[in-house]
């Protein structure tokens, strides 16, 4: 008896260890899916010109340089903001950055919580964006 205990205590016991060690793959795979490089973001936005590319970063940093027709709203109003886009469907391509990719992460989970489907963020941010030489547009132009 004790020798059957010990068997299904053992198979529980790998089952979880089992369970637990995929996990994190499964994590790291989310978090791969919702990230895009610069130079995809920009090959992306070269295809499709309808693609929404939001700036999470802070009034003052968005007029020092920010990406052609990128629309401005800071991660810290982003959630009350995001309605103002009238034409945004929750299907739409979106693709948030900032500076260096932390806070469009967060802006990326943010949205995707709120029921956006098809969010991205740009890892590296407006750093890696410009390190390629893409163009950045500076003060309030909208385009460059």
């Amino acid at each position: 008896m004790k020798k059957y205990i010990s068997i299904i205590f053992c198979s529980i016991l790998l089952l979880a260890v089992v369970g637990c060690n995929q996990l994190p793959e499964e994590q790291s795979q989310d978090k791969e899916a919702i990230e895009i490089s610069a130079l995809e973001t920009y090959q992306t936005i070269t295809e499709n010109p309808s693609v929404i590319v939001i700036d999470v970063r802070t009034p003052e940093e968005y007029h020092q340089r920010h990406l052609s027709n990128s629309t401005l709203i800071p991660l810290d109003s982003l959630q009350e903001e995001i309605d103002r886009l009238t034409e945004l469907d929750k299907t739409d391509e979106i693709i948030v950055y900032c500076r260096s990719g932390n806070r469009s992460a967060q802006a990326q989970a943010l949205l995707d919580s709120m029921g956006y489907t098809n969010v991205k963020s740009m890892a590296g941010g407006i750093n890696a964006w410009t390190q390629l030489g893409y163009n950045v547009c500076l003060g309030t132009t909208l385009t460059c």
